[in-house]
């Protein structure tokens, strides 16, 4: 029997707010299932928790709840070089696989596994890393990140493409995985308190959402002047734009201000950080969730709002057309003009809505975080050496 250890550290730090805290923990449910269902013969899990402690979960065991301050980055990498460290000397599992690969300790005996989830201060550059680094020195910490471990999970084909081109890795060390969707969570199917949750955040029943962050690549103040453009032809109507997610003030202020100098202040809804409870009401009560990011790793928002029906407005751009497939209206990058044309379409237009909607819908069925540890499993087999189970 071999050990695999399960990093959900993650969760730890602000990460588990975000796609990485996301994977770990939806993932180590889903690997944790695999066992209490009898699908794994040859390999026992264990789940390295926020406490730093190895722990043997038993069968369909629950991971920890995330709970108390979140670390500091600096600090959380710290302990994974020191008591991280310690623990793999410890226990010697078979496989270590580090869900979120910076600062992972690499031991001989032990086999590692690291997700890859992008590569953006290498590829991007500034201000995604300090002007004064230069891509030299980020693309070498890359090649030690990703090259040092005996394998690497890309999240997308995209990212596997762009960790192959800057690290040189063979294509037999790394492997994509999907991400999954939680289809219990995030469903299509109305619910009693839909309409209230969107009255209370939003104040109307005819809005587009926006889920994300506000770094430059998400371009979030172009997306708010297509939107208003697209207001002013619709006359008579009252759609707005719902902003979620922790906006630093002064972006929040610009946002504020451009909407005010384009005539939509009360149109556009910064809404802050909104519970993962009350998203899926929201998605499923928009007239589309726009996502006009110009760089992802993987888009988790775009899934989530696909598996609840949400008509999906996209760029067409990274690896959004891999995960969105026909599930989505594609739109190039950087054409405001087609944004705004689109806003005004699927405002106007309830049956391009319904088909979007479908289209979404049976993309996302696709994605589920079953596969996605049915796919990591085979992963620690070739890791480990393991034959493949008969089917």
């Amino acid at each position: 029997m071999h050990q695999v250890l399960f990093d959900v550290t993650p969760l730890s730090t602000n990460s588990r707010f975000r796609g990485i805290g996301t994977y770990a923990s939806r993932l180590g449910e889903a690997l944790t299932a695999a066992m209490a269902r009898g699908d794994v013969a040859d390999l026992a899990l264990s789940h390295l928790t926020g406490r730093w402690t190895f722990d043997r979960h038993a069968a369909g065991a629950a991971l920890p709840d995330p709970s108390g301050r979140p670390l500091p980055y600096a600090l959380y990498y710290a302990l994974k070089h020191t008591s991280l460290a310690a623990q793999l000397v410890r226990h010697r599992p078979s496989l270590f696989h580090a869900t979120d690969p910076k600062g992972t300790p690499e031991l001989p005996g032990v086999k590692t596994v690291v997700t890859c989830h992008d590569l953006i201060p290498t590829l991007l550059g500034p201000p995604y890393r300090p002007t004064w680094l230069p891509r030299i020195v980020t693309a070498t910490m890359d090649r030690v990140r990703y090259r040092l471990p005996d394998h690497v999970i890309a999240i997308s084909d995209w990212t596997r493409r762009d960790v192959q081109a800057v690290t040189g890795l063979p294509s037999d060390r790394v492997t994509v995985v999907h991400h999954g969707v939680d289809h219990h969570h995030y469903r299509s199917a109305p619910e009693p308190q839909d309409a209230d949750v969107a009255r209370r955040i939003v104040g109307s029943d005819r809005f587009f959402i926006y889920v994300g962050g506000f770094d430059e690549r998400k371009r979030v103040p172009e997306m708010v002047a297509a939107f208003a453009n697209a207001a002013r032809e619709d006359r008579g109507g009252d759609s707005r734009l719902l902003i979620c997610g922790n906006v630093p003030a002064r972006v929040e202020a610009d946002l504020r201000a451009r909407a005010d100098s384009l005539g939509v202040r009360d149109r556009v809804v910064m809404a802050g950080f909104v519970p993962i409870e009350a998203m899926p009401s929201l998605y499923r009560r928009s007239l589309g969730h726009v996502m006009m990011s110009t760089y992802e790793g993987f888009g988790m928002t775009l899934l989530e709002a696909m598996a609840c029906g949400a008509p999906v407005i996209a760029a067409n751009a990274s690896c959004v057309p891999e995960i969105a497939g026909d599930g989505a209206l594609l739109l190039p990058p950087l054409d405001d003009a087609a944004l705004r044309e689109a806003f005004s379409s699927l405002a106007g237009d309830a049956e391009r809505r319904r088909s979007l909607s479908h289209a979404a819908l049976t993309r996302a069925a696709t994605f589920t975080w079953e596969r996605c540890a049915r796919e990591t499993l085979s992963v620690y087999r070739k890791v480990l050496e393991i034959a493949p189970p008969l089917a």
